[in-house]
């Protein structure tokens, strides 16, 4: 009886270890997606910032309003993989179409495969195919919550802010 109680004991005392280092692996796992989300938000943020743009989905406007570009196209064009990944884990639109002036809009697909000269925008297209065809990837991005980037600082805001929590500029939505 006394063996059969400390082999219970034991096996319970395994279980509670393997329940722990379970838990440990996916409190880690959750810190190392908390602080990729971070620097993906940071990293937008910055690009957006050093570009104009105030959001993933808000044109930037020129030649006196006739002309038009968003911040996928702008990665696309520069050719940057990376930056491109990131604006579509933000909810940026893939079926946006900028507006040259004097041109029909073209999305960010046609402005990759117009630009990919022997597989210089090859990473790009991978990106953007696999976000045109992942409906996963396009449903975790319609449901991530649309976010402002302050254009004097940078910080990240919910769209209903009027001001920037960071810097006090007012945020213009339009």
């Amino acid at each position: 009886m006394a063996a059969a109680q400390a082999a219970s004991l034991q096996e319970a005392e395994v279980a509670a270890i393997a329940a722990a280092q379970e838990e440990s692996q996916q409190l880690q796992q959750e810190r190392l997606q908390h602080q990729e989300r971070n620097e993906r938000e940071k990293a937008v943020a910055e690009f957006l910032k050093a570009n104009g743009f105030c959001s993933v989905n808000k044109p930037k406007l020129f030649n006196m309003g006739l002309s038009r570009t968003y911040p996928l196209h702008k990665a696309v064009e520069k050719g940057d993989d990376r930056l491109v990944a990131m604006l579509l884990l933000e909810g940026a639109d893939p079926a946006q179409k900028n507006k040259p002036y004097g041109s029909s809009g073209k999305t960010a697909m046609e402005v990759a495969l117009k630009l990919n000269r022997a597989g210089s925008h090859s990473k790009v297209l991978a990106n953007l195919r696999g976000a045109t065809s992942n409906a996963t990837l396009l449903t975790t991005a319609a449901q991530a919550p649309k976010r402002l980037f302050c254009t004097q600082c940078g910080a990240g805001m919910d769209t209903g802010a009027r001001f920037c929590e960071k810097c006090g500029a007012p945020i213009v939505n339009g």
